[in-house]
């Protein structure tokens, strides 16, 4: 998880994803994170919620303002697409969208997560036999 473990300030995330470091605040406050002090750093948990809540907001076309009742509440991102969508998320990160979103910072991080995930649960499904 290359962009998950690189350490990202408000500011230095907002410059990778090119917004104001206000827009990242105000997406922290919409998804419910709470906001690094300054010069703090985010956590990995912390930039896969932000990443979920902007796939929720962009892809599914999720209001800002809608996301807690709607994904969270649902339990979660994986969840929300399997219930609304009917597939898994990572079927719909790599098969549903273009290449160019595909190349999205966020959607770069949810995908090496679920990718890890699988590679997780692979590993743990051998042992167990």
């Amino acid at each position: 998880m290359k962009y998950a473990q690189k350490l990202y300030t408000q500011s230095s995330l907002a410059q990778e994803l090119k917004v104001s470091t206000t827009t990242v605040r105000n997406w922290c406050k919409l998804a419910d994170i709470k906001i690094p002090k300054r010069r703090s750093f985010f956590s990995c948990l912390d930039l896969e919620l932000l990443a979920c809540f902007h796939v929720a907001n962009r892809f599914l076309r999720i209001g800002q303002f809608d996301y807690v009742e709607e994904v969270v509440n649902r339990g979660g991102l994986k969840l929300y697409v399997q219930e609304v969508r009917r597939t898994d998320l990572y079927s719909f990160l790599t098969e549903f969208l273009t290449p160019q979103e595909q190349d999205s910072f966020f959607v770069k991080i949810l995908i090496e997560k679920l990718i890890e995930e699988k590679s997780n649960e692979s590993v743990n499904s051998g042992a167990a036999a």
